[in-house]
């Protein structure tokens, strides 16, 4: 999802508008023209909107919701948490829990390596 500054958001998460014609090519297949435009994640530091094609469009709508770690609604991707194991349960979290996740892996990897 690609963030957009365009001044005080009147929306929630999940709210669909169509493209102008003018957003490019859709971020999730790189193929086909953006024809909607998704809001994502929203808060006090800004929102994100992703650029989607109608195919992609229906497939992400399975998969916007509740973010299992910190609430938030966005878009979501399945993840296991590495402290739980490959047994342990699968998560349905937002890209800002996935990215901090791999932050927080990659800072506890280099302290173990010293």
């Amino acid at each position: 999802m690609t963030e957009l500054n365009h001044g005080l958001v009147t929306t929630l998460p999940g709210h669909v508008r169509k493209s102008d014609g003018t957003d490019g090519i859709c971020e999730k297949c790189d193929e086909r023209d953006c024809t909607v435009i998704l809001q994502g994640e929203t808060g006090s530091f800004g929102r994100e909107y992703g650029f989607l094609c109608d195919e992609c469009y229906k497939e992400t709508t399975e998969s916007v919701g509740s973010c299992d770690w910190c609430g938030r609604y966005a878009m979501l991707s399945p993840i296991r948490a590495m402290d739980e194991g490959l047994a342990g349960p699968v998560y349905d979290v937002c890209k800002t829990c996935q990215d901090m996740e791999a932050k927080r892996l990659e800072k506890e990897r280099k302290y173990t390596e010293m």
